[in-house]
């Protein structure tokens, strides 16, 4: 694909087939709430406290502490001029009332962050070595080497030749040269042609 639409470098993530998944169940919890003010403070702050309230029954009905949470404010007026203020106490509406007057809408964003990926780093090994065949058009007999993704952590292989990461298979095509980094993940680039 990369030839045919004249790409010369590619990322290949040895982590791709889990990412989708795994990203989604460690992304941060995020609410976002809204309601409409009637433009002075004691309607801000009735609508906060409300908004507040439903943010902090959800997180808690979801099994997370709501006083580790990060709340985010906006109000906005009706010229679509906004203010943002952070936290849970009163002074926060207090804050906005007084540096937007006019405010019509009062938006929360509560976020509890569930925690950070650290990637497995290998050290560089030896040299690799293929560990068997595969039979391919795109390579005569015995076919594509194949190596095992575990061992090419810091290392640059060139195609054509098949990487083996046990849950995946990248394809080097002739012409491509793949570095893989401590992390497992490779950037394939073309050679320059002759």
């Amino acid at each position: 694909m990369a030839d045919a639409l004249g790409i010369g470098r590619v990322h290949l993530f040895a982590f791709g087939t889990v990412f989708s998944a795994y990203g989604s169940a460690i992304s941060d919890v995020r609410h976002v709430y809204e309601r409409a003010v009637g433009g002075d403070a004691a309607s801000l702050r009735d609508a906060g406290q409300a908004l507040l309230a439903q943010a902090r029954r959800d997180l808690v009905g979801e099994g997370f502490d709501p006083a580790a949470a990060r709340y985010a404010w906006t109000l906005a007026n009706d010229a679509r001029r906004e203010v943002t203020a952070k936290g849970a106490g009163a002074k926060v509406f207090e804050q906005l009332a007084t540096r937007l007057p006019d405010g019509t809408l009062l938006r929360l964003d509560a976020r509890f962050a569930l925690g950070a990926v650290t990637l497995p780093s290998r050290p560089r090994g030896p040299a690799p070595a293929p560990s068997g065949s595969r039979d391919s058009a795109l390579a005569p007999a015995p076919g594509l080497p194949v190596y095992q993704h575990a061992e090419l952590a810091g290392h640059a292989i060139v195609g054509p030749c098949v990487v083996d990461g046990g849950t995946f298979t990248w394809l080097l095509e002739p012409g491509w040269r793949l570095e893989v980094d401590a992390h497992g993940d490779g950037v394939a680039t073309r050679e320059a042609r002759a």
